[in-house]
């Protein structure tokens, strides 16, 4: 996973988003998260097979992640601050129900929204908690931390290249 958050660190750099693009970008992806996981609890009506929302929800993990990640980055919280949240089997169903967690996954949203300044000494928690949440629910699911880790190293190739499109139309416009 230090690997791939140092992808997301350096196409970070590359990409003139500020942080409030960034946030923006994680409610969307949050969003689609948790339509996902509507899906798997039956709030939503479905045309996918099991394994099919299994596979959804573990993309939409992934984006939700990345995006979270990016997002801390604009705080220069570096892969130490989430390391720990990364250890396989670290994150499993402790009896919680998954839409309850899902709700947590918002609370600690809201909880980095609510402290949006920089070196607010609670933001570290807040973005960690939201992490171990996203993983703990994707382990209800059989999803192991491992394949979010690298579905988010795909998605990074996909997203350095719509950031160099972005730059190209943005040399094209000068």
């Amino acid at each position: 996973m230090k690997e791939v958050y140092k992808d997301i660190q350096r196409i970070n750099k590359l990409d003139p988003a500020t942080p409030a693009l960034r946030l923006a970008k994680l409610f969307e992806e949050a969003g689609e998260f948790a339509q996902a996981v509507n899906k798997k609890l039956g709030r939503k009506v479905i045309n996918e097979s099991e394994e099919e929302i299994i596979e959804l929800i573990k993309e939409e993990a992934a984006d939700t992640i990345q995006c979270l990640l990016s997002f801390a980055d604009s705080y220069d919280l570096g892969y130490s601050h989430f390391k720990d949240e990364f250890l396989e089997n670290s994150h499993r169903p402790d009896g919680t129900l998954p839409e309850d967690v899902l709700a947590k996954i918002f609370k600690y949203i809201g909880g980095i929204v609510y402290r949006f300044e920089k070196n607010h000494p609670e933001l570290e928690f807040q973005f960690n908690r939201c992490l171990s949440k996203v993983l703990t629910l994707t382990s209800y699911y059989g999803i192991k931390e491992s394949e979010i880790v690298s579905k988010i190293a795909e998605k990074n190739i996909k997203w350095e290249k719509v950031v160099q499109k972005r730059i190209e139309k943005k040399k094209e416009n000068e």
